[in-house]
């Protein structure tokens, strides 16, 4: 069948009326009625703001026909644009959802768009938890049924440039040969140097659902095969408002990228302990972009307690979430401290 090129207000199938949904098999928009696949134009150039000249968005055509929906069970807070049509709560699957007042203040600029659909992610999800060590065995042997949601998460990517001054002293620890054997001596030298370095692409998420923690078992995300926002690669799926503030991203993006002026200095030295560090950082050139990532969520219940693993719609990362066994923790905890206590033993002994 031929492919035909959407219009940007497309929202149904030329052919048969149904409403058209983003298919990530194909990357294209598809009537689930009749399978018609639609193009539609793509971008790849992704806006970026210069920090310093940040402003007060103004409303634009997503923003003037969104609606924001409250969800009284997990309080979660979805966009539902114009194109969607399900109020269920991406989360919990509440159907307890109201609709706000309020509008979103801001357009994504960029959106990273699902690379397989539901199906594709249930087949990873029971493959992948074959695998884990540390979930239980009766869990991997009657996977429980679950529901599977596609919700486009909300966070903010920005680059840099740093130019650094620092000094510091660390400590390193030397063996001497005595009389009476080897013994271990610290040994103390100063640093001190400059550093230039490009910083880019630091992802801070900004859902009230997902934290910190769990972004980071869900990365990376191939922020290079992103587009320009569109909002044909939100149709069918559900997209979350940014619950932080851009305010308080910039600042945990910065703390993010001082860790990495640290990690990166430290690197070329050899040390057993860090007495000090002092670094004066500069920044220059900040900009920042507000981004859409894909997230499969997995709702289901394991020995009478609810269940919710994350996971990364563009790679099929599996992030957190899982049940875990205590037995098997325990007992790689106990492998771990008879291994060490081996090792004290050999070395004392010697």
């Amino acid at each position: 069948m031929a492919k035909r090129v959407a219009k940007a207000d497309t929202s149904q199938c030329a052919n048969c009326g149904a409403t058209l949904v983003f298919d990530p098999v194909s990357q294209e928009l598809l009537c689930e009625r009749c399978g018609s696949t639609f193009k539609f134009a793509k971008s790849y150039t992704i806006a970026e703001h210069l920090w310093t000249e940040r402003k007060i968005a103004k409303p634009t055509d997503w923003a003037k026909q969104a609606k924001m929906l409250n969800c009284e069970n997990c309080g979660a807070q979805v966009v539902m644009n114009s194109l969607e049509f399900s109020k269920e709560c991406p989360y919990c699957g509440s159907n307890h959802v109201l609709e706000d007042s309020g509008m979103p203040e801001m357009t994504p600029d960029g959106i990273i768009p699902f690379a397989f659909n539901a199906e594709e992610a249930n087949k990873r999800f029971r493959d992948n938890v074959k695998n884990r060590f540390f979930v239980p065995s009766a869990f991997k042997k009657s996977l429980p049924r679950n529901k599977v949601h596609g919700i486009y998460i909300p966070a903010f990517v920005f680059d840099a440039k740093t130019e650094s001054d620092y000094d510091g002293m660390l400590e390193i620890s030397e063996q001497v040969m005595t009389d009476k054997g080897f013994h271990t001596f610290p040994r103390h030298y100063s640093i001190n140097g400059h550093k230039s370095l490009t910083h880019t692409d630091f992802v801070v998420e900004a859902s009230s659902k997902i934290n910190d923690y769990q972004l980071t078992s869900l990365l990376p995300y191939k922020m290079d095969e992103g587009y320009a926002f569109n909002t044909n690669f939100v149709r069918g799926y559900s997209v979350e408002h940014y619950s932080e503030m851009l305010q308080d991203c910039h600042a945990l993006a910065r703390r993010q990228m001082d860790n990495a002026i640290r990690q990166d200095i430290l690197k070329n030295h050899s040390y057993t302990d860090v007495e000090y560090l002092n670094i004066k950082t500069t920044y220059k050139d900040e900009k920042y972009s507000y981004r859409l990532l894909p997230v499969y969520n997995f709702e289901y219940e394991y020995k009478n307690k609810k269940y919710l693993t994350i996971m990364n719609g563009q790679t099929g990362q599996i992030g957190s979430g899982l049940p875990t066994s205590g037995v098997k923790i325990a007992f790689v905890t106990i492998l771990s401290a008879l291994f060490i206590l081996g090792i004290f033993l050999l070395v004392f002994l010697a």
